[in-house]
């Protein structure tokens, strides 16, 4: 009747080995749950921060483009002015040509 109580202890010692061995590895595993999770985490804001860059890189390439676009247009615009100038400036030049043709005609006419 000694050896009874010991047994007893014995075996509700290996049972709390056993609880404390089964809490032990639910524990390991919450851990490797967690750190895969935060790993996954960790790839997604990655990868949403290189989306982000990739965008204001597009981004800023669209707005050099567009700026390029705006002083191309307006290069061509200012010489589109320009050339019109010139060529108001000639026709005023060819009519002033034309009057002074006539106006010394006329002074000829009245030479003769």
């Amino acid at each position: 009747s000694q050896g009874q109580p010991k047994m007893v202890t014995k075996a509700k010692l290996q049972a709390e080995i056993d609880a404390g061995k089964e809490a032990l590895e639910a524990e390991k595993q919450k851990a490797a749950a967690a750190a895969k999770a935060h790993d996954d985490k960790v790839k997604e804001l990655s990868a949403k921060i290189k989306d982000l860059e990739d965008a204001a890189a597009a981004s800023t390439k669209e707005s050099a483009a567009a700026v390029a676009d705006a002083k191309a247009a307006g290069a061509k615009e200012a010489e589109q002015a320009l050339q019109k100038t010139l060529d108001d400036v000639r026709s005023q030049l060819e009519a002033a040509a034309k009057r002074a043709d006539a106006a010394e005609a006329l002074l000829s006419a009245d030479d003769s």
